[in-house]
């Protein structure tokens, strides 16, 4: 895994330097660095590696074609490489590595932007096209790796990470209130918004072009599908056959490989596929000694039944303060989620046995495994549904006896499916209370634009439950796993793979047809218990759904979390509200969450507001 960044400017004008916007990648690629400058000296493209597909020097980037036309920057794998690679060479293509991203450069040669459909892999890239002056960008079909931009009258500033772009830009850009607002009500950023105003995530499955005639253009290449196909083979035998296969690609590298494994079902069927290849993988798993939750006892029994090395290493964390400042450091943009503490943890340790792990990722949204999925049950209240509105704009401020947790989710279960299901999974605060944070600065934030990331890939032609798996792939999976994953393991100079979310397994699992009772959720994950069923020990199939949030936050200080807040960037500086506090006064339901939420916000702008200003 690698770091990139890439500019390209106007004639007469210079690239900026580079050195502090590699720095700013150190972790993400510590083993070589490397720059490339055009002829005209209008493009440069810059990288950070982290070497795990050939080795030597050779695979040191910015790489080249044969006549050094095309260069190119790539942070990620490209899984099929191999097979590319001969196909390619059949062309009369000619390589000088055995770097997987070399063969991005002849793909481009020889189907020009087209190859991207030809890559199994998760990557961003940024090519720059000597002969069309050209500067060609793009990221994987789910957005597994990182790629952000900023497009100003000078050029077009590519980079990883937002650390890693801001020291690209002439002027450094202030905070998006919009992106704010979508950290509160969904606990993160979506595409193609982000924490800066007028700098930009490029979505998942999207490219980009650029050159000084034709400006920027942004276009898709991939989405999820979108219709069943009801002529495929969906049998256990063929998942059991098809996993596999993908499972071998995932093993591309020349350093040995692990895989996290929790004991639940999904770690645990990358583990099943990976004995059914004969593939010799280490299971790496993270004890929480004492803890009610810890699995390792349920991931032992499975490495042992299968035969698999196993390595167990405790995790104990005194001070959650540190951990949260250590995470806000590392991550380039705030989320309202827990699970980047512990993710951050895991990785660090993770970092000190392997370089590339496997990991159970993308499960749940592949094979529906959240509870978010279950049918609602709604009650009486449905029949207030045209009181709704009236009741919604002061639901909060009525008294204790008569409103908690239950009451407001039943009230919200009355409005359209879609803010349904985004109150389900991350409720914390309403879009007029958001408006009522940012009165100082005017932002108003209504429905539709909370709604908005969902109805962009929002699907009527399929059935409710792989419509919602579609749309949690492209937000929640895409803008806050994928990230969380990401920021936690470069962190630590740790590359994190996930199969579950390899674009073939995700076009296979949300064209199946639904089976006999699985839009009820009574069962969830059928096929995938069915694949494990008589192969694994039965403890993976009772034991309960764990979520990966921090587990220790019993210990934390939430009157200590209010003070942060209250001298936060945001409060000093007039961006909140006066009486902010009114939205986490004392007996608030989910008051704990909404508390984290905002303390998380706080401790990102005390880290970044000081790098931007």
């Amino acid at each position: 895994m690698c770091g990139i960044a890439a500019a390209a400017v106007r004639k007469e004008l210079k690239v900026p330097d580079f050195d502090m916007s590699l720095k700013a990648m150190d972790t993400r690629g510590p083993e070589a660095e490397g720059t490339w400058t055009s002829s005209n000296s209008n493009a440069r493209l810059g990288h950070k590696r982290l070497s795990i597909v050939d080795l030597s020097a050779s695979g040191n980037q910015p790489m080249h074609n044969e006549d050094k036309s095309i260069w190119v920057v790539c942070n990620g794998e490209i899984y099929n490489y191999p097979n590319l690679r001969s196909r390619l060479e059949g062309f009369g293509h000619k390589f000088y590595s055995n770097s997987d991203s070399e063969a991005i450069l002849h793909a481009y040669e020889q189907w020009g932007v087209e190859c991207l459909i030809e890559f199994v892999g998760m990557f961003a890239f940024a090519l720059w096209d000597e002969n069309k002056q050209r500067l060609f960008a793009a990221r994987d079909r789910i957005g597994i790796k990182p790629l952000c931009y900023k497009e100003t009258k000078s050029g077009i500033f590519l980079a990883s990470v937002f650390s890693a772009l801001l020291p690209l830009l002439e002027e450094k850009p202030s905070p998006d209130p919009l992106a704010i607002a979508y950290v509160m009500t969904l606990g993160y950023i979506p595409c193609p918004y982000s924490i800066w105003k007028g700098t930009y995530k490029l979505d998942p499955g999207h490219f980009l072009l650029w050159s000084e005639v034709s400006g920027l253009q942004v276009q898709k290449y991939w989405e999820p599908p979108c219709e069943i196909n009801y002529d495929g083979d969906y049998s256990e035998k063929k998942w059991a056959e098809f996993f596999g296969n993908v499972l071998k690609d995932h093993l591309l590298a020349d350093v040995p490989m692990g895989l996290f494994l929790s004991g639940g079902l999904d770690s645990t069927s990358v583990a099943l596929g990976l004995e059914n290849a004969r593939e010799n993988v280490t299971a790496f798993t993270i004890s929480f000694p004492g803890n009610r939750f810890d699995e390792a006892p349920v991931a032992k029994k499975v490495a042992d039944y299968l035969g698999m090395n196993h390595i167990v290493r405790p995790i104990e964390i005194k001070e959650v303060d540190t951990l949260i400042d250590s995470v806000s450091k590392s991550f380039d943009e705030p989320q309202g989620y827990g699970a980047l503490l512990t993710m951050y943890a895991v990785s660090e340790i993770t970092s000190r046995e392997f370089k590339a792990v496997l990991s159970g990722d993308g499960g749940d949204e592949c094979f529906a495994g959240y509870t978010w999925y279950l049918p609602d049950k709604l009650s009486l209240l449905q029949t207030l549904s045209p009181l709704f509105q009236a009741i919604r704009k002061n639901i909060r401020w009525l008294p204790n006896r008569i409103i908690n947790e239950k009451v407001i989710s039943q009230f919200y279960s009355l409005h359209s499916e879609l803010f349904r299901h985004a109150w389900r999974v991350y409720p914390r605060f309403l879009p007029e209370e958001v408006s009522f944070l940012f009165q100082p600065i005017n932002l108003k934030f209504d429905d539709e634009l909370f709604l908005e990331p969902f109805n962009r890939y929002n699907s009527n032609k399929l059935p409710r439950l792989r419509k919602l798996q579609r749309i949690d792939l492209m937000t929640f999976c895409s803008g806050s796993i994928l990230p969380k994953v990401d920021r936690a393991s470069m962190a630590h100079s740790l590359e994190v793979r996930v199969p579950f979310l390899d674009h073939r397994i995700i076009e296979w699992a949300l064209q199946r047809p639904l089976n006999k009772n699985e839009h009820l959720l009574k069962t969830p994950k059928q096929l995938i218990r069915k694949y494990l069923n008589n192969r694994v020990p039965k403890e993976v199939l009772t034991h309960p759904k764990q979520g990966f949030s921090m587990r220790i936050m019993n210990s934390f200080n939430w009157n200590s979390a209010i003070e942060v807040i209250r001298n936060s960037w945001w409060v000093q500086e007039g961006f909140w509200n006066k009486s902010w506090s009114d939205l986490i006064k004392d007996n608030t339901p989910l008051r704990n969450a909404r508390i984290f939420n905002l303390y998380m916000l706080a401790k990102w702008a005390n880290q970044w507001m000081n790098q931007s200003s």
